[in-house]
């Protein structure tokens, strides 16, 4: 997820050569991704059913909806963005209604805002695919699912957080933030569909005004979420710091978006155009992070078990 919505912010950002690398690196993970959950299918059916009970089997959708935008805005693709649609939308049909059949009434990590996250993903892609096929029922089923993940972040996220995680989690919390800017980043893109297509204006009025307010509230709760880390640092790597690079990375493509649906430029200029190189930043000490931590597991097996000869006394 948080490679992808790198490359998609830069190119929006006007910088096309970044964003065709990280979009390298986007399809290189997605790819080895594909083939361990095809692996798993083969070997493991029976545990990869389980799987789809728990809120991580979200983040296979949400990145697929996001790499298939990626290559939609990044390199103007149609048909491979279509057929990573229909695989995450089946997808998304089968792990949501297991989800919320399996949700606990309290969760701490910020993994409780994925079905949101989720569903958001799904209609971002919708909302592009509707335009490029010209396909009106596209953008009505991405009117739909954006309200649903509103919904899901408000009824199903909110009560469960912790919201004592902003101070003390390890990266996951700022999907408390993800979740509504890429709220955001769907939204104003089913406004410039809406645009495209030629639908009712009234629609679009409403659109507008209910783009502008969740903009405004994930706007609202960046500056908590940088207080947070600013006020109990947690510099170590963490595997989590993936669920910070996404939405750090996401404030910025989604001010993008919305800031061209509502005919805002100065929101670009005093924020996304700046903010972007952040989330690129974060992007690489988080793959850094990750990096070093593979190095260091294949040094450890390299050098294998420590001998008690080889011992210091």
């Amino acid at each position: 997820m948080a490679t992808g919505i790198v490359s998609l912010g830069m190119m929006l950002a006007g910088q096309e050569t970044i964003a065709e690398i990280v979009l390298a690196a986007c399809a290189i993970g997605w790819l080895l991704l594909a083939v361990a959950f095809v692996h798993c299918l083969i070997a493991r059916p029976g545990e990869l059913w389980a799987s789809t009970a728990q809120l991580a089997a979200l983040t296979a959708i949400a990145g697929t909806t996001v790499f298939g935008s990626a290559l939609d805005i990044v390199l103007g693709w149609r048909l491979v963005p279509l057929i990573l649609w229909i695989v995450a939308a089946a997808g998304w049909i089968v792990v949501v209604a297991r989800i919320l059949t399996h949700l606990p009434r309290s969760l701490a990590s910020g993994m409780i805002f994925l079905p949101a996250v989720a569903t958001q993903g799904v209609s971002l892609l919708a909302s592009s695919l509707s335009v490029a096929y010209e396909a009106k029922w596209l953008l009505i089923l991405a009117f739909g699912l954006w309200s649903a993940g509103i919904l899901l972040y408000l009824f199903i996220g909110l009560p469960r957080f912790d919201f004592g995680r902003i101070i003390h989690g390890e990266g996951d919390q700022w999907v408390l933030g993800g979740a509504v800017t890429i709220s955001a980043l769907a939204g104003g893109k089913l406004i410039l569909a809406n645009e495209s297509l030629g639908m009712r204006a009234g629609i679009r009025d409403q659109l507008l005004a209910a783009e502008t307010i969740v903009w405004l509230v994930g706007i609202s709760i960046l500056p908590i979420l940088v207080g947070g880390e600013l006020a109990y640092p947690r510099l170590q790597y963490h595997p989590s710091r993936w669920a910070t690079s996404f939405p750090v990375a996401m404030y910025a493509a989604s001010t993008f978006v919305a800031a061209t649906a509502l005919g805002a430029p100065w929101m670009n200029r005093y924020f996304a155009a700046w903010w972007v190189w952040v989330g690129l930043v974060v992007w690489v000490l988080t793959l850094t992070g990750l990096l070093r931590q593979i190095a260091r597991l294949a040094s450890g097996r390299a050098a294998g078990p420590t001998s008690p000869s080889s011992s210091t006394t």
